[in-house]
């Protein structure tokens, strides 16, 4: 289809149902696909907690803090993306391959999909300067303070009341933090969204990362009703799954207690979400961009022979 013609915001509920329809349709390996995608963030963010524990000189730790960004972001990043080629396996109708699942990896693509993540970190690292901007150096004592009264009530074992609570954060400017929260949120869903239409266009039309980003922020201007209505609708999506994950793990509390019913209900969230949004993300990329690229590359292929 043509990139220029507008697309009916009902098009981000079909995303999303196109993504839960390629989860069932192959539930098992997706299910050890996305084990192996928990497994492997699990253990980029263990080695990013272990790196921030290790005491270097300022050389060696900028060394590290780069390593770090890599690893936390950067890792999960990759194995989302061999996520999204295995969702275009299933539509296909190939078998899902855990193979297919470490396309990210791909030392070809790989540059360009760490190129396209590169927006999230712009927006964690411009909030983070943009934090002490917004309170002074007292604001910051007095937060600090109020946490450490609140946790040391909540050690105690009695739970604060709303009224002591209006007392602790009383000299606390709320409403500036909760506005340096709301705008974090806001990029970074807006981020996000820029990096889910990216990775398709570098997996499936062999863009480079600054071009995927730019494509894709070109199609967020040309439709903003409709990547708003997407980015809502994927936030409900995510509420919807943690209310019935909150439901399975009562059950699995009964059954087998607290800790056991917390981390299968953390391990759910991180499996089946990603896969989800892999899947939609497929869908939008199909829908936005498919179309097009397939015509640009038969386009091309003419050409050339031509």
């Amino acid at each position: 289809m043509n990139r220029n013609s507008k697309i009916p915001i009902v098009a981000a509920v079909e995303w999303l149902l196109g993504g839960l329809m390629l989860l069932r349709r192959a539930p098992q390996p997706l299910a050890v696909i996305g084990m192996l995608g928990f497994l492997i963030f699990l253990m980029a963010f263990t080695g990013s907690a272990a790196l921030m524990r290790l005491d270097l000189p300022v050389p060696l730790s900028w060394l590290v803090a780069i390593v770090q960004i890599l690893l936390a972001p950067g890792i999960p990043g990759l194995v989302f993306a061999g996520m999204i080629w295995v969702m275009r396996d299933i539509d296909q109708g190939r078998p899902a391959a855990i193979s297919d699942a470490l396309r990210g990896f791909d030392r070809r693509r790989a540059p360009s999909l760490l190129i396209a993540m590169s927006p999230q970190l712009v927006v964690a690292l411009s909030m983070s300067l943009l934090f002490p901007a917004m309170l002074t150096p007292e604001d910051m004592r007095h937060l600090a303070a109020a946490a450490e009264k609140l946790q040391e009530l909540q050690q105690a074992g009695t739970p604060p009341d709303p009224a002591q609570v209006q007392v602790l954060f009383e000299e606390v400017p709320v409403w500036r933090i909760l506005g340096w929260l709301a705008v974090s949120m806001a990029l970074s869903l807006a981020a996000t969204m820029l990096i889910v239409l990216s990775m398709p266009q570098i997996l499936f039309e062999d863009r480079r990362g600054p071009a995927a980003l730019m494509e894709s922020f070109r199609v967020c201007l040309q439709h903003p009703l409709l990547i708003l209505a997407y980015i809502g609708l994927s936030v409900i999506a995510f509420l919807v799954l943690a209310f019935a994950l909150g439901f399975v793990s009562v059950i699995v509390q009964l059954l087998l207690g607290p800790v056991v019913a917390a981390m299968v209900s953390q391990m759910a969230m991180m499996i089946i979400m990603p896969l989800w949004v892999a899947g939609s993300a497929y869908c939008a990329w199909k829908r936005l961009f498919g179309a097009a690229s397939r015509n640009e590359m038969t386009e091309a292929r003419a050409s050339v022979a031509l």
